[in-house]
């Protein structure tokens, strides 16, 4: 660009901006300023080229050429659409759709490690989109997490510059090795040629390296990186789950013994119905929880006129000098349990009938009860000599959430999201890189307006062990209105973590 005016080309597409370069070309943000929708265009470079034209015939062109119909004669939500190929000064230029969202590489650089059914529900569609291109005859051939994008929900399949289709000319000499060297079957590494087999093997390194944060095989170099994809054994992931079956399966060195698609497909969707199913009682255990723990409890159950004889509270009673009847029964004022039954109201009633008696009984011993003020009372028996309800202070309710800091962990930086009802005693803390949840629950000393003391409590199935049962947490809120979070796990003072959290 120069002189304030954007670069257009092919007489109709206006460059705005780069969304990503790498060896082979750029991509760019670009307007059809014919149709006035926003594209992606990609740029392809040509080593050697010195950015002049270049001919029909020149392994650049015919590659930018089979990567556009490669990609349109696919029809699939998970494959991204090419809307049209452009040669502008003997250079190609790729038209297609604008994407919303970033690359699952980018994603796995932000967070370290995806959740495994985050994982699960990402494989799924890549693999939809594979089985997709294997019916119409195209190899993918480059299936990694920098050609995975994420749209929301949506997962899209894009690049396939050097796709192979198997009704074309091939352009590349027999045994020639081509992709991304860490996620290369080892089949390919031995020059024979490239099969489904292959993407699939790809889509398992994919899935290793967004659950885990790092490839299965790596080196030093490209030689060392191939050897390990030839003869090493990738660890057992410590956050895999149910997911590591399948990727294992996907990772198996003999093409022949390799998961198919039609056999991976089930064990992914059982990864993703598992953690569906787990959410739902989730869901269930926290309206339970915030029903049970509300301050103002639970729908009172119509209560049962008192007899005009009024009873003492029990603190309020002054035992007589000498030994009480045994046996006698105590008196226990309604508190409105949840689950009360009728049962309860008939033996609730049969009490009140009794009071008459308690309170004459009461009255020998103890002479007439001080009076109480004129007007409606403010207080209930039970409140004599036990605390109030505590309930969390205004400033930390809410959702928040950030990136927690853990050195001594054995997974050192992991998202946290704490929430905080209106007027609730208790709260909930959850990792969705970690896969857990706890319960949250005010604890000595009583919080104040900007600081609360919390008991962190397990409530979600974790098989892993990757979770601490217990912990002790702090929460101040400062003066920018952020949540600053002091962990420690019980019974371990050298187990800490650290976060700052923003309300979401």
């Amino acid at each position: 660009m120069s002189g304030g005016s954007a670069r257009v080309v092919g007489d109709r597409y206006r460059l705005d901006g780069w969304l990503g370069r790498g060896g082979m070309g750029a991509v760019w943000q670009a307007h059809d300023t014919l149709l006035g929708r926003d594209v992606a265009v990609k740029e392809i470079y040509l080593p050697g080229a010195d950015d002049g034209p270049v001919g029909a015939d020149d392994p650049a062109i015919r590659r930018a050429m089979r990567e556009a119909q490669a990609a349109a004669r696919l029809r699939h939500p998970g494959i991204v659409t090419v809307h049209d190929v452009v040669v502008q000064d003997g250079r190609p230029w790729i038209v297609m759709e604008l994407v919303g969202g970033g690359s699952l590489a980018g994603a796995i650089r932000e967070h370290g490690l995806l959740t495994e059914h985050r994982c699960a529900a990402i494989g799924l569609q890549v693999l939809d989109a594979l089985r997709a291109a294997h019916r119409d005859g195209v190899l993918h051939r480059d299936v990694k997490p920098a050609n995975i994008l994420l749209d929301g929900d949506r997962v899209v399949l894009t690049d396939f510059g050097i796709a192979a289709l198997d009704d074309a000319t091939a352009l590349t000499t027999t045994g020639q090795m081509i992709g991304s060297p860490a996620y290369l079957a080892p089949e390919r590494i031995n020059g024979r040629p490239a099969t489904a087999a292959t993407d699939l093997w790809a889509l398992g390194v994919t899935l290793y390296t967004a659950v885990t944060g790092r490839p299965p095989f790596h080196g030093t170099d490209t030689q060392s990186t191939l050897a390990a994809v030839l003869h090493g054994r990738p660890e057992t992931p410590a956050h895999a789950g149910l997911l590591w079956p399948v990727v294992k399966g996907l990772l198996a060195k003999d093409p022949a013994r390799r998961l198919t698609a039609d056999q991976a497909r089930p064990l992914l969707e059982a990864v993703v119905r598992a953690h569906a199913e787990e959410s739902g009682r989730k869901r269930t255990r926290r309206a339970a929880r915030r029903d049970r723990l509300r301050p103002d409890g639970p729908e009172p159950a119509p209560t049962v006129p008192a007899p005009p004889v009024t009873v003492a509270a029990p603190t309020a009673v002054r035992p007589p000098d000498g030994p009480t009847a045994a046996g006698a029964p105590t008196a226990v004022p309604d508190r409105g349990l949840p689950g009360r039954r009728p049962l309860i109201a008939l033996i609730v009633v049969s009490a009140l009938l009794a009071a008459g008696a308690i309170a004459r009984e009461v009255w020998q011993y103890t002479g007439p009860a001080e009076s109480a003020p004129p007007g409606p009372s403010t207080t209930t028996p039970s409140s004599a000599g036990s605390p109030s309800v505590k309930a969390v202070p205004a400033a930390f309710v809410g959702r928040w959430s950030g990136r927690a800091s853990q050195p001594g962990g054995s997974v050192t930086s992991w998202k946290v999201t704490i929430t905080f009802a209106e007027a609730a005693a208790v709260g909930e803390f959850e990792s969705s890189t970690l896969n857990c949840t706890w319960s949250l629950t005010l604890a000595d000393p009583a919080p104040t307006e900007r600081e609360m003391h919390l008991l962190q409590e397990k409530t979600s199935w974790d098989p892993i062990g990757n979770c601490v049962t217990t912990a002790d947490l702090t929460l101040r809120v400062d003066q920018r209105g952020r949540l600053e979070m002091r962990w420690q796990a019980i019974g371990d003072k050298s187990n800490q973590a650290t976060a700052w959290l923003t309300r979401s």
